[in-house]
């Protein structure tokens, strides 16, 4: 199992900001976490100015039971 499948697991409902130190064409698949919070606003604020590769992701259901989405 990947880092990053990792940390979704153990911060299951949380924001994580992780620094990318691999990838394949599916994306980010490897990484050092760097923050994480249920703030979704905080973790961009601290990683603003950060100018190391970043992948910030939800780690939990995207989209409750009940609702829908159109883009």
């Amino acid at each position: 199992m990947s880092k990053i499948k990792e940390f979704k697991k153990e911060y299951s409902g949380e924001w994580l900001a992780i620094e990318v130190t691999e990838d394949d064409e599916s994306g980010p698949i490897d990484g050092n976490l760097i923050l994480h919070g249920l703030d979704h606003d905080m973790v961009w604020d601290k990683i603003s100015k950060d100018k190391r590769r970043i992948y910030v992701t939800y780690a939990g259901i995207p989209i409750e039971n009940g609702y829908a989405v159109a883009f």
